[in-house]
């Protein structure tokens, strides 16, 4: 999973980074947006989750024009970190990403079939209230094939993925986020923020008792299905 972040502020940390906020007051040039972000990654497989494989602080270059969000950082050594993901040409909706860290290098395609709401982008969560609000454009359906560069080797993979925008005005919450494929292509995705105990956890161990592990207070439940080019979408809150 790799992720472009940005904060407002001098007190949020990415991935226990020092802040690096941007200026809300900022000028946009000829369609060019210019602020500070992160770029970071995390890799997966059946033994473990390998945290940092990118971790990246750097200037990031939002174009308009071009369709381009470039994240790059050059070394003393001449090397560069970072992240650049720009819109494809050749698709009615796609993008190419290509993420550099310390142990990790990525080049993909990823693009959608836009027959639904899981295979096209569309806004998944939208709150707004005195105290803040939270925004989710979500692609939770799409097609990629790439090459990677990971801890545990190099491969071209293909397969399915997920993309998302996500923008917060409030204290980020935990949240339970269930992502699921069917082998006969229907698909299911969950989102819901909460509180209980888990604020504490560090890491990606659970709890040795399930009691506490399912002491949740839920804010909101947001599930999406499809199979075939039927979607249904329900959310409730309590």
């Amino acid at each position: 999973m790799f992720s472009v972040a940005a904060c407002v502020g001098d007190q949020s940390r990415v991935n226990g980074l020092p802040p690096r906020g941007m200026d809300l007051d900022r000028e946009v040039t000829d369609g060019v947006d210019r602020f500070d972000a992160t770029t970071v990654g995390w890799a997966g497989d059946d033994e473990a989750v390998h945290d940092h494989v990118v971790r990246q602080p750097a200037e990031a270059v939002l174009s308009r024009e071009d369709q381009r969000l470039e994240a790059w950082a050059e070394a003393e050594d001449g090397t560069v970190r970072g992240s650049e993901v720009t819109a494809l040409s050749d698709r009615p909706l796609g993008l190419r990403a290509h993420v550099i860290g310390d142990d990790a290098e990525a080049e993909f395609e990823a693009w959608g079939a836009l027959d639904s709401k899981m295979t096209s982008p569309h806004r998944s969560l939208d709150i707004d209230t005195p105290l803040g609000g939270a925004e989710v454009v979500a692609w939770r359906q799409m097609e990629f094939e790439g090459e990677f560069d990971l801890p545990t080797g190099t491969e071209t993979l293909s397969g399915s993925c997920y993309f998302q925008r996500v923008c917060f005005d409030m204290p980020l919450l935990p949240w339970k986020w269930v992502w699921a494929l069917f082998p006969d292509g229907t698909s299911f995705s969950l989102l819901m923020p909460f509180l209980g105990p888990h604020v504490f956890r560090r890491g990606y161990g659970f709890s040795s008792s399930n009691r506490l592990e399912r002491l949740t207070i839920p804010f909101d439940r947001r599930r999406s299905g499809t199979g075939g080019r039927t979607t249904a979408t329900s959310s409730s809150t309590g």
